[in-house]
């Protein structure tokens, strides 16, 4: 039997939000949704269960490109969070 492989590196990474790309932007209204104000009211409560997925930082820049998680950024945001924890996505060629 074969093990696969996974596509992050398991353990999260500290990121500012400065230092994160949004690769979209918010819908429109979003922060009028009732689908955000509860992932703001969950994350208040329990805090973040699922992290971020990012993708490694740009050398030039040390930007890393937001992948999955927009809406749980935007809600740490609402929360005033400064960073968030986020799991580093692992090139398909590295794997």
């Amino acid at each position: 039997m074969t093990q696969s492989r996974l596509g992050f590196i398991p353990e999260p990474i500290t990121v500012a939000f400065g230092k994160l790309l949004p690769s979209r932007k918010p819908p429109e209204g979003l922060a009028l949704s009732r689908k955000f104000k509860q992932i703001v009211a969950s994350i208040d409560a329990i805090g973040l269960i699922e992290p971020l997925t990012i993708a490694k930082a740009d050398k030039a820049t040390g930007m890393h490109l937001l992948l999955d998680g927009h809406i749980r950024m935007f809600a740490l945001k609402e929360l005033g969070f400064s960073s968030v924890g986020a799991r580093l996505k692992i090139p398909s060629c590295a794997r």
